[in-house]
């Protein structure tokens, strides 16, 4: 079965509500590995259900941000995926960075990212902690599908994972050049946990969900010393995106 005809057999089972049967067509026909590049870089995926496939194949509106990380990496650069879900922004960021640390609490979501982490061109190194803005322990909220991305940290319920301020993680852990935070609601725990990681970082993209303050997430980034602009994406996700400004000797 051609590219072109799986993609309207897609339409016609999503319409049926018959995912299921999307990925088993397309596992039949093509395995179950996918390759995905963004301005001629890339990686290739594990593909077992649904959600993970329109993850990967689509990059479900993240396209915009992959290119946005890649036009500030350099070969040299150390990248920081902090909600690293099962690793799209990971693996294809790590085929030009020299260093890539990945963030992803959820155990089953990570499992996948350290698979997908296998199969991509750089290294990658997992972590399993929730940053935020004390060390210890708490609880992240799951669904049934480890794809889903939707996963936060709570008051009660959910699963235990460990918490950790990102600025004490120096030492164990390369220093950031580029950082990019989506940790659904998280923002400002973690952005309060890492004022130093900040200060010797030249790039930050936050993504600031339902109910956070953007100019709270500004003024925190802000305060490392990052100069700060808004950024808001077509499909209406906004950004506060903090960068060190270059100082011309002349």
């Amino acid at each position: 079965m051609g590219v072109a005809l799986m993609g309207i057999v897609d339409q016609v089972l999503v319409w049926a509500g018959r995912t299921r049967d999307i990925v088993a067509l397309r596992t039949g026909a093509f395995g179950d590995l996918m390759d995905v590049s963004v301005d001629g870089y890339g990686s290739r995926f594990h593909i077992d259900t649904y959600r993970e496939l329109w993850r990967v194949r689509d990059l479900v509106g993240e396209r915009e941000v992959i290119s946005h990380l890649l036009s500030e990496l350099d070969e040299g650069s150390t990248f920081w995926d902090v909600g690293a879900n099962i690793g799209t922004h990971s693996c294809i960021c790590a085929s030009k960075a020299s260093e890539v640390v990945a963030f992803e609490p959820n155990p089953e979501t990570r499992t996948r990212l350290e698979e997908n982490a296998k199969l991509a061109a750089g290294s990658i190194q997992t972590r399993a902690e929730a940053l935020s803005n004390e060390s210890g322990e708490g609880r992240l909220s799951s669904t049934d599908d480890y794809a889903e991305g939707t996963h936060e940290i709570t008051e009660s319920g959910g699963t235990r994972v460990a918490t950790a301020r990102g600025d004490d993680l120096f030492g164990d852990i390369p220093s950031p050049d580029v950082i990019k935070i989506d940790v659904e609601g998280h923002e400002l725990a973690a952005l309060e946990g890492m004022q130093d990681v900040l200060t010797k970082s030249s790039h930050v993209l936050v993504e600031v969900h339902r109910g956070v303050d953007l100019e709270d997430v500004q003024a925190l980034v802000s305060e490392s010393g990052l100069e700060t602009h808004l950024w808001s994406k077509r499909d209406g996700e906004q950004f506060v995106v903090g960068e060190k400004l270059e100082i011309n000797a002349d």
